[in-house]
């Protein structure tokens, strides 16, 4: 099987049930930043790890009036349009790995050169939201080097969200 969605509802959100349901998982996981998917990663070597650009959004989103975090935004909103116009163009994998390597991957380069420089106190709730994004660097640009990989989990997460949040 190439692509697949799996769902699986726990009572628990423990460390416990990702290391069970990916101890033997070969592929890539694209998920949120939950601390679970990065215990269960380390259990398994065969796993890939994703973060999702939507859920790195909604970090920064209630920041958007302070300039850092409009900075950040416009970044972000720069890549889904880039991700739009590829998807417009119908690109091949490779065509959309070389678009990605070209256009994405130097704008996202730029944007994690400038948080690593930026200084704001740790007790800014700002800086929790950019070191949100810092600290999953290489999962939320994996989407960059694997071109069937979407950059966030939003359309299967939404499919799921009536059961899990209702």
């Amino acid at each position: 099987m190439k692509d697949a969605v799996h769902y699986t509802l726990d009572p628990s959100r423990g460390n416990d049930v990702a290391i069970r349901l990916l101890k033997d998982f070969k592929g890539t996981v694209i998920a949120d930043g939950y601390q679970p998917y990065e215990v269960a990663l380390k259990h398994n070597p065969h796993m890939k790890l994703a973060n999702c650009w939507s859920h790195a959004r909604r970090e920064v989103l209630p920041f958007e009036a302070d300039p850092r975090g409009a900075r950040v935004l416009r970044v972000i909103q720069r890549m889904y349009r880039l991700e739009a116009i590829a998807k417009e163009r119908a690109l091949s994998p490779p065509e959309l790995l070389r678009w990605r390597q070209r256009k994405t991957r130097p704008l996202l380069t730029a944007l994690f050169k400038w948080l690593q420089r930026l200084e704001i106190p740790r007790t800014f709730d700002l800086s929790k939201a950019l070191r949100y994004i810092l600290t999953r660097q290489s999962a939320l640009t994996l989407f960059l080097a694997i071109p069937l990989l979407s950059p966030d989990n939003y359309q299967p997460q939404r499919r799921i969200s009536g059961v899990t949040v209702g």
